[in-house]
């Protein structure tokens, strides 16, 4: 109910939302699997057009004009993400520095949605942990968990030696204990992870 709330509020806007009709494979194409660039953005169809997704009119968006509703009549991540942290009232969004387009995207939404406490929520995009290779560190990588680390002699006091060098911390740990005990509560308040800057960090691990 929520999501279609929301969506019902775009399209009582005029001129905010458009169906748009192009698949995948079209886009890719004609060079639009980056950015979309505007096919059916004046074509006029129908909001309810059979197999049609929904997007934003944003031509100067990071992507283009993005998706707010798919053509399964489910909602776009963008607009479920933003739905559900206003609906959550979160303050404070976490995110790697990879996400900065869909923070811009989800923004746009908000405005036009009139989300205040989205809008105001303080925003942290974080650099991004990658190997040798510069593949970023996923949860969804299994060569990354704890068995396959371990397997591949990846020791604990490793971790927390790169964890501390990450967090800027100035002495060397080696346990969670010694991890907990550098970050006293000067080390906190005076940490901004804002000035390790945008670019990535890079682990040993792979």
């Amino acid at each position: 109910p929520l999501y279609r709330a929301a969506l019902e509020r775009l399209k009582a806007v005029p001129g905010t939302i458009f169906a748009c009709t192009c698949t995948r494979g079209q886009l890719a194409r004609s060079g639009g699997a980056d950015r979309y660039p505007g096919t059916c953005r004046t074509k006029g169809l129908p909001l309810d057009a059979a197999g049609a997704k929904l997007r934003l009119f944003a031509p100067d968006a990071p992507t283009g004009d993005f998706v707010v509703w798919k053509r399964d009549n489910f909602p776009a991540y963008q607009l479920a993400s933003v739905v559900d942290d206003e609906h959550f009232a979160v303050t404070h969004i976490v995110r790697g520095a990879d996400l900065r387009d869909s923070t811009e995207m989800q923004r746009r939404l908000a405005r036009v949605l009139g989300y205040e406490t989205f809008l105001q929520a303080r925003v942290l995009h974080h650099p991004l942990v990658v190997g040798h290779d510069g593949r970023k560190f996923s949860k969804s990588d299994d060569s990354l968990s704890v068995a396959a680390l371990r397997k591949g002699g990846v020791t604990t006091a490793a971790i927390y030696r790169f964890v501390a060098v990450a967090l800027g911390l100035s002495r060397s740990v080696e346990t969670a204990r010694e991890l907990l005990d550098a970050c006293d509560a000067t080390t906190i308040a005076s940490f901004d992870v804002s000035r390790r800057g945008a670019e990535p960090i890079l682990a040993p691990f792979r």
